[in-house]
């Protein structure tokens, strides 16, 4: 099997892992929530972050090394369409991560614990940013430009 399989499959994977644990997220973080159930969403904040860095360095990967040679990508925006919806998701997820990570310490499990809307309303744009990506994808991979 060559590289560029091998990249590619870690690649969707790897997305497939973000979108579940955003999903996840998105389903668990009501606007209360027990310390217990904010344990497990930690889980799943954490799973994010991780297949979100596979994600990028696969695709930068793939992008720069061994996939299409980079002039195809360089060439059509879709590409940076993509990555900067990307890079927007990582800085919206900023917001939660904090929010869990301070109020993941310690403490009685069965305590509930107040989600703020924003946090909410970002896991949601999150959500919503990462079902238009694809588009991008296929528009990018089938050499259709902006």
């Amino acid at each position: 099997m060559n590289l560029y399989l091998i990249i590619r499959y870690v690649h969707i994977i790897s997305i497939l892992l973000l979108f579940g644990a955003v999903l996840a997220e998105w389903l668990l973080l009501q606007k209360v929530v027990s310390k217990k159930l904010l344990k497990r969403i930690a889980i799943f904040d954490a799973i994010y972050g991780i297949s979100a860095i596979t994600v990028l360095f696969a695709g930068l990967t793939m992008w720069l090394w061994v996939g299409k040679p980079a002039e195809y990508y360089n060439q059509n925006g879709w590409v940076y369409v993509k990555l900067g919806l990307f890079i927007i998701v990582g800085l919206l997820s900023i917001v939660p991560s904090i929010f869990i990570f301070k109020n993941n310490k310690g403490g009685d499990l069965d305590a509930n614990i107040d989600v703020p809307r924003s946090v909410r309303l970002m896991v949601g744009i999150e959500m919503i940013l990462l079902c238009a990506i694809p588009i991008f994808a296929i528009l990018m991979a089938n050499g259709i430009a902006i």
